[in-house]
């Protein structure tokens, strides 16, 4: 018996986890500043109070779970949530990373939602605001500004060559098996 009801939990508990991972939500700070980083988009940390703050809830329900919103964050955003719930419990390490954040980013109130570079640096902060998904994504860009520009707009290179780091071939001569160009106008 003691066996099956292992085999439960731990079936549970993997579930959990893909789900959360399927859902592009980070717990653990450290990654998602390394994803962050990586990826050269905002972080979106959401404090809340998942199983017991009524306007977390209505965060959650009316814009997160949204087309709008998962298109925009899957693209733009790195996810990071910091839960202070009251009946689940959390590892003993995310427990205190959450408290240690909620303090050093003053967080008084629950839902609050930073947009962080990836060094952790503030670009802005808001929480539950009425009007859904689009709306909300709508004042996300407008408080993200040029940080999600350049994630939008990545700066493509002038040329083939300087992406690649090929050598220009000056007029005349040619790279190694190819017909050289000529070297002034042609047709006359």
């Amino acid at each position: 018996m003691k066996r099956f009801l292992y085999l439960c939990a731990v079936t549970v508990m993997a579930a959990t986890t893909v789900s959360a991972a399927k859902g592009g939500w980070l717990d653990n700070f450290e990654q998602a500043k390394k994803d962050a980083a990586a990826d050269g988009k905002p972080i979106f940390a959401l404090f809340t109070g998942s199983d017991w703050c009524t306007w977390c809830v209505k965060l959650n329900d009316e814009i997160l779970k949204t087309s709008d919103f998962k298109k925009f964050a899957q693209k733009n955003l790195v996810l990071f949530i910091a839960d202070f719930p009251s009946q689940k419990k959390l590892k003993k390490a995310v427990e205190r990373q959450n408290k240690e954040l909620a303090s050093k980013y003053h967080v008084k109130g629950y839902p609050t939602v930073l947009l962080l570079k990836a060094d952790g640096t503030v670009i802005g902060k808001t929480g539950y605001q009425k009007g859904g998904g689009k709306e909300y994504v709508k004042m996300l860009k407008e408080k993200l500004g040029d940080a999600l520009e350049e994630v939008v707009k990545p700066t493509a290179p002038k040329s083939l060559r300087e992406k690649f780091g090929a050598p220009a071939t000056p007029a005349g001569t040619a790279a190694p098996g190819r017909t050289p160009r000529p070297a002034g106008p042609v047709g006359k």
